[in-house]
């Protein structure tokens, strides 16, 4: 424990450090003003500074303890202890301040510029010794409670920072969960997410919604002739034309199932969506992917279910989704490359 005696007597200082080391305590310093108790206990220099050099280099040069004489010239004991206390690491040293004259003034500012206990002279060794252990076992104590502070703070911290990590990982979790690793649009758990708010806001402000299902005609012959790599190439293809034909922020494409695709169009009657499911078959035909497995020789083309509705409060969500595939099922009967339109409760229209 390093204890710093602060006096202006040289007498003091010597009789004091010669008590102390009687008492066990050799880690002793001295200083004859409070500017030089300043410089021991390194106030000048930053705080930040120390910030990443301890353990290793102790805040006020690792000082324990400081007996503090209150009659100095110059900056006296009183405004030193406050200059000490004040300080972002001398606050925790303990001082007891040393007076000749206790009077009741003396000591009452002295408690209330940080000191922790006072001595008189003439002092006694039995009487410092129990002191200077009284107030070392107090910085003991300070020490122990600061370092938990620290652990708790720094394990907070890291808490802090792996929620953090774990709430970032989960969101990429889901936002992985919901997109076609093929295509890279979203799958059918990222549709049903989509849908669902697009369905809300329809019911909400009485507006038109409608699905257009999108099935690769003849895909499993495309697959058989050109092997998978060449189909997965295809299917890429068709889902980049699909999201080209969209426009609008709030409409979606996404990857329904094997060779299907099902896009969300919200705000829009039967009308948009024939308009939309026109334009698909247009930039289809415009990338002219050729379909090897058809005698004929064409290229490949989609059957679309359209299904439009102003959906109701008590209406199921799911009753657009079939009207959806209902189309597309007529628009595969009537001969594929077509869309057909199932809207309320009308009958298929084939266009």
């Amino acid at each position: 424990m390093r204890i710093l005696i602060v006096d202006d007597t040289e007498s003091n200082r010597i009789l004091l450090e010669a008590m102390l080391r009687g008492g066990g305590y050799t880690n002793v310093l001295s200083a004859s003003c409070a500017a030089k108790a300043f410089e021991k206990l390194e106030l000048d220099r930053p705080a930040s500074d120390l910030a990443d050099e301890l353990p290793k280099d102790l805040p006020c040069n690792g000082v324990d303890l400081i007996l503090m004489d209150i009659m100095m010239p110059g900056i006296n004991g009183i405004e030193a202890t406050r200059t000490i206390k004040n300080h972002p690491h001398g606050q925790f040293i303990p001082v007891i301040t040393c007076t000749a004259s206790p009077e009741e003034m003396h000591i009452n500012a002295a408690f209330e510029a940080g000191a922790a206990d006072f001595i008189t002279w003439p002092v006694t060794k039995v009487e410092l010794l129990a002191r200077v252990r009284s107030a070392l076992h107090l910085k003991q104590e300070i020490d122990i409670r600061r370092q938990r502070e620290k652990e708790l703070l720094r394990l907070a911290k890291e808490l802090s920072t792996a929620n953090e990590r774990l709430t970032m990982a989960n969101l990429m979790l889901q936002r992985l969960s919901a997109i076609d690793p093929l295509t890279g649009i979203p799958n059918r758990r990222g549709f049903e997410a989509t849908y669902a708010k697009s369905w809300s806001m329809a019911v909400r402000h009485r507006r038109s919604l409608s699905l257009l299902l999108v099935d690769i005609d003849h895909f499993k012959k495309f697959n058989d002739t050109c092997g998978h790599q060449q189909g997965d190439e295809c299917l890429r293809r068709i889902s980049a034309a699909l999201s080209s034909c969209l426009h609008r922020p709030q409409d979606s494409v996404s990857r329904y199932g094997g060779e299907e695709f099902i896009i969300v169009l919200p705000e829009t009657d039967a009308q948009g969506a024939s308009y939309i499911a026109d334009r698909i078959r247009q930039t289809l035909g415009k990338e002219d992917i050729a379909h090897p497995g058809l005698d004929y020789g064409r290229s490949v083309t989609v059957s679309i279910g359209l299904a439009s509705m102003i959906p109701s409060l008590g209406d199921d969500p799911k009753k657009l989704i079939e009207m959806a595939d209902m189309a597309m099922y007529d628009a595969k009967r009537s001969g594929r490359d077509r869309c057909c339109a199932f809207c309320q409760e009308e009958l298929p229209i084939i266009f």
